[in-house]
């Protein structure tokens, strides 16, 4: 039987301070779980400006594009 594994997006930007220890700590819960999840490290700085994505705070944790806590998807960040 071949599970397909689901994507965990980790928003971070170069400048995050709480970034290390959060993925530290969502490394070591998916470590267990590594046969269903693997995690995909996204810079957001690296992303289109028209990207959802760039309009949620670092460390973000997105599981199906969807926020761990629920939090609603966001307009994209206003170009700086």
């Amino acid at each position: 039987m071949n599970i397909e594994k689901k994507t965990i997006n980790f928003l971070t930007r170069d400048e995050c301070a709480n970034s290390k220890v959060v993925f530290e700590n969502l490394y070591e819960v998916i470590k267990e779980v590594s046969d269903l999840y693997c995690i995909d490290q996204i810079n957001v700085d690296d992303l289109s400006s028209q990207d959802f994505r760039t309009g949620y705070g670092t460390p973000t944790i997105l599981v199906n594009d969807e926020d761990l806590f629920g939090i609603p998807k966001p307009e994209p960040a206003a170009p700086t």
